[in-house]
């Protein structure tokens, strides 16, 4: 592409994603023209891609409270499908399948009760996190010091449950919960809503898919607002430098001798891309040091296919597996929407994905994961597979969203986000991003709403907009093809213990029936084990010694 220095953009936009398009698009409706969204890859998309087939291989899953890709879905004519549960659910824990139905899986009574007390434990400080700024949450040190794995570990002690919240970890973050610091993980479900709004399909995150493919949102969004007589839309062209020397524009450079001049900028890239750029003036160190620790995650996202949708005709099964210590942790029905493609998808995720393992290689044992999950042996025999590594995605590197480990909230305090500054302190520059999303981090609404604000904040400088405007988050009406029903916890779950208090309560009842029998020697004791108080507790001894010897058998 010849260079733009003859005449200065209003704005650039660096990032052809949902955040960057939703950038461009609310630019439009207010007016500006003089704009253009460069890519350094072949598509638009980022994070989200659809094939030619409209398979899903990129972000796909979107719920309730996801207002803001709602409303962009419905302008652009789009529909939804909902995700299937009719039918059995497959939980595989310590290598033992289980069918169930319904959203209670199929683990011990402790591990139930373990499970109920760490999720309102974490929703309890979830109400405690500051959405905006993370750092200054209550707790927040006592939080950023410790791992995800450190902190389920303080509400869940049985062996059930910490592998169901080690699973639920990866298939949120793709990344294990050893990898991501503990503030981070609660300001992550903060922002999306809390625990069963997060991790549940329907009435979650996971509820519905665009019909055709999520894929399609970007590239219908750059029809319509980058379309190609506009010249608009730059693919292909990496920008390598930028230069904030000036007082009146910021200067890109980027492969083929392009340079762009702009007023104003809109980076909608992962912050690990942003490392990429050469900076001039270089960036201040906290900064550098922020991006430096947001790594993506990792994830190779499979469809595979079949002649016929056999574990629904025949076995009544939903094709949903929910699996520890497996190739694949969670799987959903793929079928499309006329069901002419049978298929299951899988998530590789985390430490199972860099296994290093081939294309064959990775199908074979995902088709003997199937087959031995769902107790079908037709799955070792797909007509069709499909995969894409996004660690391969140079221009990404990786889904679905950068996360930092213990320490760094509270360190660089987000510094990676301020907008930057020419040298007489204008702002130029502004960050999108979904992992700059104030609503829904890590999710395609919170993509838009990060390029959204950018671009309203950008409007702001321009004064096509009021100064009130600035930084405000966008909180459009829901859709009526997503309705939004309550999510909230039962009486009966709020006052069930934790197993630690049942636990202690085992230890002190064993302490006082032994006092007891002690100062009742001799012919007090049958008579003594006659009184109602004295067999509760001689009850609650044998079940604490039965729960001890579990409770060590099972660490």
């Amino acid at each position: 592409m010849p260079s733009e220095l003859n005449s200065t953009l209003d704005v650039a936009i660096i990032g052809a994603g949902i955040s960057g398009l939703a950038a461009a698009r609310l630019l439009a409706n207010n007016g500006v023209t003089n704009f253009k969204v460069f890519d350094a890859n072949d598509r638009v998309g980022g994070r989200t891609f659809v094939d030619e087939d409209g398979t899903d291989l990129g972000g796909a899953y979107i719920g309730p409270t996801q207002d803001r890709i709602m409303q962009i879905i419905d302008e652009l004519g789009l529909k939804l499908k909902k995700i299937d549960m009719s039918g059995s659910t497959v939980q595989v824990l310590n290598g033992v399948s289980t069918r169930y139905t319904g959203t209670i899986p199929p683990v011990s009574v402790l591990g139930m009760v373990d499970l109920n007390n760490a999720m309102i434990s974490l929703d309890a400080l979830c109400m405690e996190i500051d959405l905006i700024n993370p750092s200054k949450s209550k707790d927040a040190s006592w939080l950023d010091l410790m791992t995800g794995e450190e902190l389920l570990r303080k509400f869940v002690v049985t062996h059930d449950a910490q592998q169901m919240m080690r699973l639920a970890i990866r298939s949120i973050l793709c990344v294990e919960a050893c990898q991501v610091s503990g503030l981070f993980l609660v300001w992550y479900i903060a922002q999306s809503g809390g625990c069963q709004r997060i991790f549940e399909t329907e009435n979650g995150a996971q509820d519905s898919k665009v019909i055709g493919g999520a894929g399609r949102i970007a590239q219908l969004l750059a029809k319509k607002y980058t379309p190609k007589q506009t010249r608009r839309l730059v693919l292909n062209s990496p920008i390598r430098s930028i230069n904030l020397v000036s007082s009146s524009h910021v200067l890109l450079c980027g492969e083929n001798e392009l340079q762009v001049a702009a007023k104003y900028v809109i980076f909608a890239i992962p912050p690990v891309q942003m490392l990429r750029l050469q900076y001039t003036p270089a960036l201040e160190g906290n900064r550098f040091a922020s991006l430096q620790r947001w790594p993506t995650g990792c994830i190779i996202k499979t469809v595979m296919y079949y002649s016929r949708r056999f574990w629904r005709e025949d076995a009544q099964l939903n094709g949903t597996v929910i699996a520890a210590g497996c190739i694949v942790c969670v799987s959903f029905d793929d079928t499309d929407s006329e069901g002419k493609r049978p298929g299951i998808m899988g998530f590789v995720l985390a430490h199972e994905s860099l296994k290093g393992q081939t294309r064959e290689e990775r199908q074979q044992e995902i088709c003997e994961h199937y087959a031995r999950s769902f107790g079908i042996q037709e799955f070792l025999t797909p007509v069709g597979y499909k995969e894409k590594n996004w660690q391969e995605e140079q221009w990404v590197g990786g889904c679905y969203v950068g996360s930092v480990g213990p320490g760094v909230l509270t360190s660089c305090k987000l510094a990676h986000q301020p907008p930057l500054r020419d040298s007489k302190g204008q702002k130029r520059v502004y960050i999108a991003g979904t992992e700059s999303a104030r609503v829904n981090i890590g999710y395609m609404d919170g993509a838009v709403e990060a390029g959204e604000r950018a671009a309203r904040n950008v409007l702001v400088q321009m004064q096509r907009l009021p100064a009130d405007q600035y930084n405000t988050i966008s909180r459009p009406t829901p859709s009526q093809q997503m309705p939004c029903s309550p999510v909230g916890y039962s009486w009966v779950e709020r006052a069930l213990p934790s197993v630690q208090v049942l636990r202690t309560f085992v230890v002190f009842s064993l302490l006082f029936a032994t006092v007891y029998l002690l100062l009742h020697p001799g012919n007090l004791v049958m008579q003594s084990l006659e009184s109602p108080v004295v067999s509760t507790l001689v009850s609650a001894l044998v079940l604490g010694v039965l729960f001890s010897s579990w409770s060590r058998n099972n660490r």
